[in-house]
């Protein structure tokens, strides 16, 4: 009995670390691409803007 206890035991534990880490790893990871691709999207539509808007005038010009 103290043997499958203690199996039980690590195995609770060990479930219990894979648990936290991947709720860490879901908490961490979803907010982190959401605020790292809309900064560099936004940047790269003020350049895309940018560019069009000089296209537009080359193109007015």
């Amino acid at each position: 009995m103290d043997q499958t206890g203690m199996l039980l035991f690590a195995g609770a534990v060990v479930l219990a670390i894979a648990g936290v880490i991947a709720i860490c790893a879901v908490i961490f990871l979803r907010p982190i691409e959401p605020s790292r691709q809309p900064k560099p999207v936004t940047a790269t539509r003020r350049h895309e803007s940018a560019h069009a808007d000089d296209t537009t005038e080359q193109l007015v010009h």
